[in-house]
This record gives structure tokens, C-alpha cells and sequence, in this order.
């Protein structure tokens, strides 16, 4: 740490444009803490065509993607390379692996300079655990196996749940620093309110003025619910008739991946059997334009019976979108029902269109949810709140070190 300024190294292998929870967190955390004058950030993540290997943005935050692809001998051995080259020319006080390909070159560059080393993982949490799961899923060995390295100075839980199940896969509270995951409001604000992306939008969505427009931000999983999602909406449909319901799914197939594929057909098959087919839309958006998408839905509805905190539910109310969510773990987490928004029962329809129906017939419920969702987001799920945290944790792993 040099004039009190601490060096950090953040890996990880998702980071925007390519949108997902753990590197959207990556993105949010590194442009929060970078935004301390007393901290100094490095990002380096995997490469994707068209973009520059090595960038620098006006915060002074630099980025340096390369192929997190194994050779022959070696996992994420190019990564690893140029992890071990900025660790050489920067020296970083701490670097900060998420997720497991992270933190697989994380260990590398401790092994060989010995800098403190922290972890968050980004994973889907169970419904129950018991001591057998590592053994049977491989998801759950990797992190079984991250525990036992002593290099690894503390592990980030971004949720209660997910603190909850590193208990439960064998670390002590003591390695565990629990710090809820934030989100960028105000610029979250200042990406949605733009007049001209929102035209834009509506004309390529070729939405009119009786269209009722519901967001569901989710990729094709079959813990995501979608046909519970479709089917409600189409029972809906044909309940209240003055509305044309839209319903889009920002996931779409990715290539090669028959389970997307399968899903997608299934939904589409729903679809067509309530001649519905036209009303629903697959569309991946730019990670900057999906706040737009946010601020123009009439809802956002997540129908997923886990997940490990809902960051996308976060956005949503960032930008005062009301939102109905099913009641599991993660998500109670974000929701109040009544509050701040509506819960329904997992994989439940008919209750998934009951509340609704009641957010659509009340109009004084959908202000005070946008009201209060924001409050809740300024006060809980902030981005500053949270890099503060960690710069917190920062210097207690060095203190700790030194």
C-alpha cells in the first residue's frame, strides 16, 4: 500500500457487456470503489471479440480481458499470464477473485507473490444441504475444495443465504465477511432516463398505448419458472381484455445449448396454445440499455423459486419499476411483500396472477412499491454502502498480513 492508497486486483471471468450476476457485481464494485480517491482498481476478465484487450476508463479504472479458455496442460493458463504480469508491474495490495475461475487464478498469483486474497462466489443457492451434496455435485466439490486453502484470506457472502451455506459447506464465521451486494442507483437512474433510448426502444418493441409491458430479467434456466410466468399471464390476458399484455424474457438461446433450446420451444408452445405466440418476446438487451427496459415495464416479475439475491431485482426498483417476485430464498431478502413490492408462492399460477391482477387494479400499490423499493435500495443495497464495506475488509486483511 503505497501513500495510503490500496492496489486491487478484482478477477473475474463474466464482466459487462457480457451480463450476469457475478460479473455484474464485479462492474458495480470495481467503478464504486474506483470512485474512492484512496483506492486504485484493476480488473482483469475474459476477452470478447470486438473489444480491446487492455482499456482504460475516465475513473482511471483499467481493464485487461484475455482468454480464460485451458491449453492443453494448463486451466485458464493465458489468464493466469497475464494475471501473474500485472501482479510483476502493479504490485496490488489485494486482489479479489469472483467465483470460482476467479479464484482458480487468484491462487495462482498468491502462490507466486503472496498477496492477500479474497473470494466472493456468485452461485445459485439449495433449497436444503446436507453433507452429501459435495459428492454428488460438482458446482459444490470446487467450493468444498476452495475451503481447504489456507491462502484464501476471507470469503465475501453477498447475501444471508449465501453466508449461510458457506457455514454449511464447512468454513468457520471467521473466514466469512458477510457484505449485502449494491447497486449503482443514481447511475443506474442516469442510463434509464434517456428519452431518445426509450423511443427507440418502443419502436423497435412496437409497443402502443393499451400494451400492459412485463419484464421478466431471465435467462432460460428450469429454476427460473418461466412457464409458471407465461401461463399466468395468459390467464390474465383473458381476464382483463382492455389490456395487451407483453410479456419479454431478456435470455435467449445460447449457442449450442439444447436445454435453452428446449425451454424456449416449451414456452413457445405455451404460447401458441392460447394464440399468445406474438405477445411474447426473447431479447438479450445491451447491459446499459436494460435500466431503459426497466423504467418503460409496467412490471418486473422474477419468477425463479431460488436464487442467490435477485441483483436484477435491485435494478429494477433503482429505477422505480414495480416488481412481483416468487417467495424464496434470496429474493425474501430484497422483497417485503406489501412493502416494497408483491411475493407470490414458487411455482403457484394461479397466486402469481392473483397478485397481478392486484397490482394492475390498484394503481396507489404500484406508487407506493416504486416509492418504497427505492428507499429500500438507497438504504440497504447501495454501491457505495458496499465498496465501503469492502475497503473496510481490505485494510483488516492487511493489517491482518502485515
Amino acid at each position: 500500500m503505497k501513500n495510503g492508497k490500496i492496489k486491487v486486483l478484482i478477477i473475474s471471468g463474466q464482466y459487462p457487456p457480457t451480463v450476469g450476476g457475478g460479473g455484474t457485481h464485479a462492474y458495480y464494485l470495481a467503478n464504486e470503489l474506483i470512485s474512492n480517491k484512496k483506492v486504485n482498481v484493476t480488473v482483469l476478465t475474459s476477452h470478447i471479440k470486438g473489444l480491446p484487450k487492455d482499456e482504460k476508463n475516465s475513473k482511471g479504472l483499467e481493464i485487461y480481458r484475455v482468454d480464460f479458455k485451458h491449453s492443453e496442460s494448463l486451466i485458464y493458463e493465458a489468464a493466469i499470464a497475464k494475471g501473474l504480469e500485472i501482479c510483476e508491474k502493479k504490485s496490488p495490495d489485494i486482489i479479489h477473485c469472483q467465483h470460482i475461475d476467479g479464484t482458480i487464478i487468484g491462487l495462482h498469483l498468491k502462490a507466486s507473490f503472496n498477496i492477500p486474497l479474497i473470494v466472493t462466489l456468485h452461485k445459485t443457492p439449495l433449497l436444503r444441504f446436507d453433507d452429501s451434496i459435495p459428492k454428488r455435485v460438482p458446482l459444490y466439490s470446487n467450493i468444498k475444495l476452495l475451503t481447504k486453502f489456507n491462502g484464501i484470506d476471507y470469503f465475501v457472502a453477498g447475501s444471508k443465504i449465501f453466508n449461510q451455506e458457506l457455514q454449511q459447506i464447512g468454513l468457520t464465521v471467521d473466514k466469512i465477511k458477510f457484505i449485502y451486494h449494491g447497486v449503482p442507483y443514481k447511475y443506474l437512474q442516469f442510463l434509464a432516463f434517456n428519452n431518445d433510448l426509450i423511443s427507440q426502444i418502443k419502436l423497435e418493441l412496437n409497443l402502443k398505448t393499451s400494451d400492459f409491458l412485463i419484464i421478466c430479467p431471465s435467462r432460460l434456466d428450469e429454476r427460473k419458472e418461466l412457464d409458471a410466468l407465461l401461463k399466468a399471464i395468459i390467464i390474465l390476458q383473458k381476464d382483463i381484455t382492455h389490456l395487451n399484455f407483453k410479456v419479454i424474457i431478456t435470455g435467449d438461446v445460447r449457442d449450442g445449448n439444447e436445454s435453452d433450446k428446449k425451454i424456449k420451444n416449451q414456452l413457445i408452445e405455451i404460447a401458441k396454445s392460447s394464440n399468445f405466440q406474438d405477445n411474447l418476446i426473447f431479447k438479450k438487451f445491451a447491459f446499459e440499455h436494460l435500466p431503459s427496459i426497466f423504467s418503460i415495464a409496467d412490471v418486473c416479475i422474477l419468477p425463479s423459486k431460488k436464487e442467490g439475491l435477485g441483483l436484477v431485482l435491485l435494478e429494477a426498483l433503482s429505477v422505480r419499476c414495480p416488481v412481483i417476485a416468487a417467495n424464496a430464498q434470496g429474493i425474501d431478502e430484497v422483497i417485503q411483500s406489501e412493502i416494497n413490492g408483491l411475493l407470490f408462492e414458487p411455482s403457484d399460477t394461479n397466486d402469481l396472477y392473483r397478485q397481478l391482477k392486484r397490482l394492475i387494479l390498484n394503481p396507489q400499490l404500484k406508487i407506493d412499491f416504486k416509492k418504497n423499493g427505492l428507499k429500500k435500495v438507497k438504504e440497504t443495497f447501495n454501491a457505495k454502502r458496499m465498496a465501503d464495506e469492502h475497503i473496510e475488509l481490505y485494510h483488516k486483511v492487511l493489517n491482518i498480513n502485515n
